[in-house]
């Protein structure tokens, strides 16, 4: 699925989503990531919900991005309120979709020029 034809100077965006891979403009993510307009930050041992950690927590939380987007993959899964809280209490709005409409709600904040993070659940099967 297509996301993204005009690639912005300078930030990080989502090009497409193919076989439960991110592509951006010059690579191809197949695992979990926190994607930001600055920066991404790979995290190849979370693949559920369950597994999210203070660590992604405070990562967020140096960027400082205006609004923080979780992808939990093919359906929405919420997680630990207690987890997302210090998000809340640092006013980054928090929003839980499926990966794919996170992906594309990612790319339409940034190409408005806002400050956006993205954590997307990725847990490709890896073939035998």
């Amino acid at each position: 699925m297509l996301l993204n034809q005009d690639p912005l100077s300078g930030d990080y965006i989502i090009k497409a989503i193919e076989d439960d891979c991110l592509v951006l403009p010059e690579e191809k993510i197949c695992h979990s990531c926190l994607i930001s307009n600055q920066d991404i930050w790979h995290r190849p041992d979370i693949t559920s919900v369950a597994q999210l950690d203070q660590a992604v927590i405070d990562k967020v939380l140096s960027l400082k991005p205006e609004i923080f987007f979780l992808g939990t993959g093919p359906k929405i899964v919420f997680p630990d309120p207690d987890l997302m809280r210090p998000l809340l209490e640092a006013n980054i709005g928090v929003e839980v979709m499926d990966t794919h409409a996170a992906a594309r709600t990612y790319d339409v904040v940034v190409a408005e020029n806002r400050q956006a993070a993205a954590f997307f659940i990725l847990d490709k099967p890896k073939n035998n």
